[in-house]
């Protein structure tokens, strides 16, 4: 039940003295460096991997021949995006709300003002991490297909992940010196200390929870359901995350023509256990919580000390359409893009139970963010799964649109007939094999 896709490399290089006597990898590689790979199939370069040297794993060999040395090198790579799982979360917000929020221009107390898209919360974390030099809301998209698997709700109208907001600050009437924004102390900051103090001296400040972003990067994805996969854009020289819903996300299945080399077939297991709950990150008494032994319908009443959970995932946000809650506003809202009109909180969310093939509308009483959280993992995850890892020749597939390695990557789907009937795949776990031309793929039944 991965949330993310990050990669590493590992490779063998031969030094080269034309450039340096001492040899172009031993100098680069005695110093700080990233390396970026590229791979031609016959249709130009493509963009492969981008990664920082693993300085534990770097091993040289010496060979003479007469006089003359051949220095080779053994190493790994781990991907550079891992740098934005290290960065403090304090930072990250301090480029959200420098360069992410939306102002909306309005003025009535105590209601949200500034507004950021939750894929801006992914684009600020490539920007405020360095990977990228600057913000851009266009370096994240978000892949679900034809249905989205969370709809979130205000009344009858629904709305899709990239088409809702997060609030960032407020409108306060009372203000000290007079009438203003003033930002939600949720993300750590007051009128005095902005951008984040250090130490927080808010409780509920989200950096007490999550000092560096890799946590908080797990919870973001797993409570809208979605999962991550880093790219990089050559041209514009860009790094880019794409936020893939974990069913449906794709409607084209890969062609590998007949290339299966060997497979290893599991009928029958499940991803995640027994049993999956939601808490209110700031405040534990609102939950929710499921379990295949003691209670398959969505429970907010007391856990049984017998009943252990097998995914525990706080709710970073909430649904609540009552009145504005000002400084601590963790809702999530809609709004329509104009000025002075003003954003409305969501009331409502449902997601999709791939047991069922329908949508589940949440009820729980004040945990309907915790509802549709726990119960979409539970749904999704605790069933039987089939699972063939296999192996295939070649470091290609075709989608329709193109035949070749970028095709590889995690939730495409296949057709796989097992001799008895044909069923469709999702790709869990990829692994490109390129000193051999292959790959190998983690396949589960949909």
């Amino acid at each position: 039940m991965g949330i993310s896709q990050a990669a590493k490399l590992s490779v063998t290089l031969t030094d080269d003295y034309t450039a340096y006597s001492e040899g172009f990898w031993y100098k680069i590689l005695n110093g700080d460096c990233r390396i970026r790979f590229y791979l031609d199939q016959g249709g130009g370069n493509t963009f492969f991997f981008f990664g920082k040297p693993q300085a534990e794993t770097i091993r040289w060999e010496e060979h003479y021949i007469s006089s003359s040395r051949i220095r080779t090198v053994s190493l790994d790579l781990a991907t550079v995006t891992l740098t934005m799982f290290d960065t403090l979360t304090k930072d990250w917000i301090t480029e959200f709300m420098n360069y992410g929020q939306v102002n909306t221009a309005y003025q009535v107390d105590k209601e949200p003002s500034w507004l950021i898209r939750p894929a801006g919360l992914f684009a600020a974390m490539l920007s405020g991490s360095g990977l990228n030099p600057s913000y851009d809301l266009n370096d994240v998209s978000f892949v679900w297909n034809s249905g989205p698997d969370m709809i979130f709700l205000n009344g009858a109208a629904e709305f899709r992940f990239d088409q809702i907001y997060v609030p960032t600050a407020f409108y306060d009437l009372l203000r000290v010196g007079s009438a203003g924004d003033r930002p939600i102390t949720y993300w750590n900051h007051n009128d005095a200390n902005y951008p984040p103090y250090d130490p927080p001296t808010n409780s509920q400040a989200l950096e007490l929870f999550y000092p560096k972003l890799q946590a908080l990067i797990g919870d973001l994805l797993r409570n809208f359901g979605l999962v991550m996969r880093m790219d990089y854009d050559a041209g514009a020289g860009r790094h880019l995350i794409q936020l893939i819903q974990r069913g449906r996300a794709y409607s084209a299945t890969l062609d590998f023509s007949s290339r299966e080399k060997e497979s290893t077939i599991s009928k029958a297991f499940d991803l995640s256990g027994d049993a999956v709950r939601s808490v209110e990150l700031v405040d534990n008494t609102k939950f929710c919580w499921m379990s295949k032994r003691y209670s398959d319908a969505p429970t907010i009443t007391e856990v049984p000390n017998y009943v252990s959970f097998d995914v525990d995932s706080p709710a970073v946000f909430r649904i609540n359409a009552t009145a504005a809650q000002a400084a601590n506003n963790r809702s999530l809202y809609v709004w329509d893009g104009t000025a002075g009109h003003a954003p409305v909180a969501l009331d409502g969310i449902k997601y999709y139970d791939y047991a069922a093939q329908a949508y589940v509308i949440t009820t729980a009483t004040n945990a309907k963010m915790q509802e549709a959280i726990g119960g979409y993992i539970y749904k999704r995850f605790t069933a039987d799964y089939g699972l063939i890892v296999r192996k295939y020749g070649q470091l290609k597939a075709d989608d329709g649109v193109a035949n070749d390695h970028t095709r590889l990557s995690i939730l495409r789907r296949t057709s796989i007939n097992d001799g008895v009937s044909a069923k469709t795949y999702y790709a869990n776990k990829v692994r490109k094999l390129v000193e051999t031309s292959e790959c190998e793929i983690e396949w589960i039944r949909e």
